[in-house]
């Protein structure tokens, strides 16, 4: 949007100010944080289906189970619409015109045609054929491009004609550019990604799970956790579990739990005990954030007892072959999803890794030795955490 337009054009629009410029772990951060609250309400719904099923309370066939299971899994079908809104956002542009695109690729004559036998063609042009439905990267790259569109029709047409033109020509040519383009590209990359991964898995299982696990908390602590998340949301989508990013959080979580616990029995100061002790709580219910900033980066050292027993813990969940059954914070606040069609094998696994991950971090962090921190270094934290 150039600096010449006025509100009622960004109104009209549907556009936001200009942002500023951000990496590629803000950008994904932009897109998929605002759509969490969905998934993990799909998530943990799917978890308790399965875990009434594993009791033998529900059963394929039933129509409550049909009712349950289709709520806790139309989320994942309809996925591209909350991608292309979030993009769109993070892109400054039109999140109600990104989901008139999206909604082409969604609707039941093209995802038919894209399935059917029958060649496709636009003005002459071949099209090729790909599913969009729950898909991730290419609606992130369709809306991405209609962002450009989006602005370049802005500056051409004049602002008497903007209110019919501008939408008009915006989806238009990016849903033009998305099926031509745009789409096969980002489906290509998908593929790609899905076979390094696939590739990985098996010809080392326990490799991924490992790397993710031990550089989960790193990947936080510089805002890049969100770049895992595609893979992630794919993987899920495809095969209905994640065996990447959900099982290696996991280990990392815990291994901050143990790591904070080792702190708080260690620490003589009364007000950073207590810190540590409830940043040990909320790191196995799954938030990671006040061990993360509060200790582990602080004390420093203790980061590796982190890096180590998210290692250990992501070890086991590849040998193990852990899967989580949906998206949702990573921690025992998640264990409904632990379950899933394996049944209570892969929730053992799950409580394997949770033992091992915050073990080993605690032991590490025990025997390590760090430089305690000053007591204006912890009223410091205590008192931002206070806040």
């Amino acid at each position: 949007m150039s600096e010449q337009e006025t509100p009622e054009t960004e109104q009209e629009t549907g556009t936001a100010p200009a942002k500023k410029r951000r990496g590629f772990g803000d950008v994904m951060s932009d897109i998929f944080l605002p759509m969490l609250p969905a998934l993990i309400a799909a998530g943990i719904l799917q978890g308790i289906v399965s875990i009434l099923v594993a009791f033998g309370v529900l059963h394929e066939g039933m129509p409550t189970h049909t009712v349950l299971s289709t709520i806790s899994t139309a989320i994942f079908y309809f996925l591209p619409f909350l991608i292309g809104a979030s993009t769109a956002k993070a892109f400054n542009t039109s999140p109600y015109l990104a989901i008139a695109v999206v909604a082409f690729f969604l609707y039941p004559d093209m995802v038919d045609a894209m399935a059917s036998d029958a060649p496709l063609s636009l003005f002459g042009i071949p099209i090729v054929k790909t599913t969009y439905t729950s898909s991730v990267i290419p609606i992130i790259l369709m809306i991405w491009g209609m962002s450009y569109i989006h602005r370049w029709v802005q500056k051409i047409i004049p602002k008497l004609l903007a209110t019919v033109l501008v939408p008009t020509i915006t989806v238009a040519l990016s849903t033009m550019l998305g099926l031509l383009v745009m789409g096969p590209i980002g489906a290509a990359l998908t593929k790609v990604i899905t076979w390094v991964v696939t590739t990985a898995q098996n010809g080392a299982p326990w490799l991924v799970p490992l790397l993710v696990g031990m550089f989960g908390a790193l990947l936080i602590s510089v805002g890049m956790s969100f770049a895992l998340f595609p893979i992630a949301v794919a993987g899920f989508t495809a095969q209905g579990f994640d065996t990447v990013y959900g099982p290696g959080m996991l280990a990392s979580n815990m291994a901050l739990a143990g790591m904070a616990l080792a702190v708080a029995l260690k620490s003589k100061n009364t007000s950073y005990k207590s810190y540590s002790l409830t940043a040990s709580a909320t790191a196995l219910l799954g938030v990671a954030q006040p061990a993360l900033y509060g200790v582990a980066i602080p004390l420093r050292r203790p980061f590796l007892a982190v890096m180590s027993g998210g290692a250990a813990g992501g070890l086991v969940a590849g040998l193990t072959g852990f899967k989580v059954y949906g998206m949702a914070p990573a921690g025992l606040t998640s264990i409904t999803l632990y379950v899933g069609d394996q049944g209570w094998g892969n929730l053992l696994s799950s409580l394997v890794v949770i033992v091992i991950a915050f073990g080993v971090a605690f032991l590490v962090a025990w025997f390590i030795r760090y430089e305690p921190l000053t007591d204006e270094q912890i009223a410091e934290i205590t008192d931002s955490n206070s806040e």
